[in-house]
């Protein structure tokens, strides 16, 4: 990251990891005041279930919210080598077939859409 993390984020991203290593789904909450950094917690954790060969979600309740996501997962992950798409109601015709053409194919590694569509899609 080309910033230092707290020690609060630093705690959040080693607790989620050991869950992501165990055999059972994780359940886990993720609060924090605006600007706290839950966003740097949730892509460190995308990037750990990206490279142990799985795909990761990003669910925002608005698709405003989710258009803000999914600018800044890109900034730190494409980078990385990661893909990331856009998925929300106004993803429509072509671009929305090829969005889950590229999901359905793994050639996506994070999705970030709104709740209801992107829990639809992925399940």
């Amino acid at each position: 990251m080309p910033f230092e993390l707290t020690e609060s984020q630093t705690k959040a991203i080693a607790e989620i990891s050991a869950d992501l290593a165990l055999d059972r789904p994780m359940n886990r909450l993720l609060q924090g005041d605006v600007g706290s950094g839950k966003t740097v917690v949730a892509c460190l954790a995308m990037v750990t279930a990206v490279e142990a060969g799985y795909q990761a979600a990003l669910m925002a309740p608005t698709e405003i919210l989710a258009e803000q996501h999914a600018l800044t997962l890109e900034r730190i992950l494409v980078p990385l080598g990661v893909t990331v798409t856009l998925l929300t109601n106004a993803t429509r015709g072509k671009a929305r077939r090829e969005r889950l053409d590229a999901l359905r194919a793994g050639a996506v590694g994070c999705v970030v859409g709104t709740h209801a569509l992107v829990q639809k899609t992925v399940g």
